[in-house]
């Protein structure tokens, strides 16, 4: 009896892990990006006064967050069969031209980073052709996290 109790408890132990890998399969992730400016032209976007960091929350209903590095999430970026290097993310730029607020639809390619400042290629989807922006924003498209990629916390999501 007591191998069969200490059987069921193995058994049961393992269940939420498959539970937990199962999910990740499901979660799509969103990442915000903040900065201080931004200069719009000849479709480059150049992020001024960025973090080092870049917060990451889940898609309904799993609700999750997280904050992970730029590093992290370049890497992300270029990996796997549907990465953002093969389907471009959009992005929704937000900030204030002298203390009004603007929203503009992008795609976002071919990131590259110098210290606080990052570099996008783009092309505009919906928006005014606007050529600067303080206080911004960037909302950015979706990606589900699958192995081998980490999420947030480093671990599968």
């Amino acid at each position: 009896m007591k191998k069969i109790l200490l059987a069921l408890a193995g058994t049961i132990a393992l269940v939420p892990p498959i539970a937990l890998t199962e999910e990740a399969y499901n979660k799509t992730y969103l990442f915000v990006e903040t900065a201080t400016k931004a200069d719009l032209k000849d479709g480059k976007l150049v992020l001024y006064g960025v973090d080092d960091e870049i917060s990451v929350f889940s898609d309904r209903p799993y609700r999750s967050a997280g904050v992970i590095t730029r590093d992290h999430f370049f890497d992300v970026w270029s990996q796997g069969e549907n990465s953002f290097d093969v389907d471009p993310p959009n992005a929704a730029l937000s900030g204030e031209i002298e203390g009004k607020s603007h929203v503009l639809i992008i795609e976002i390619s071919s990131p590259k980073v110098d210290g606080e400042k990052v570099t996008y290629s783009y092309n505009t989807i919906h928006g005014d052709d606007i050529q600067a922006l303080d206080d911004v924003i960037m909302f950015i498209d979706s990606f589900s996290w699958r192995p081998p990629y980490t999420g947030p916390d480093g671990d599968l999501p």
